[in-house]
């Protein structure tokens, strides 16, 4: 098997430069292929363990819902309902 290879390289290299570079060209692609789809798989399985669905529902439920119709709050009447700094104080 490894002769195989060996002779397999060594009759790329006798091929013209055009040639070896497909050859190059056409590894880097299969080998991101494969890289990619190793990818793909691991982040789907990171981002289900580090999101338990009942958390993405909670954090989905406490969202605002464009169809309820309420209108967002400004920043300052968010500080002024909380007794927080209004928005004209000094900031030194």
């Amino acid at each position: 098997m490894r002769n195989r290879i060996v002779e397999k390289i060594e009759e790329i290299r006798q091929k013209p430069e055009h040639v070896r570079i497909w050859y190059a060209w056409a590894s880097v692609l299969v080998i991101m292929f494969f890289v990619i789809i190793i990818w793909i798989f691991t982040l789907q399985e990171s981002l289900r363990e580090s999101a338990p669905i009942e958390d993405v529902r909670k954090i989905q439920s406490r969202l605002p819902s464009a169809d309820t119709g309420q209108e967002k709050q400004s920043l300052e009447e968010i500080f002024k309902s909380q007794g927080g700094a209004s928005g004209s104080s000094d900031y030194r």
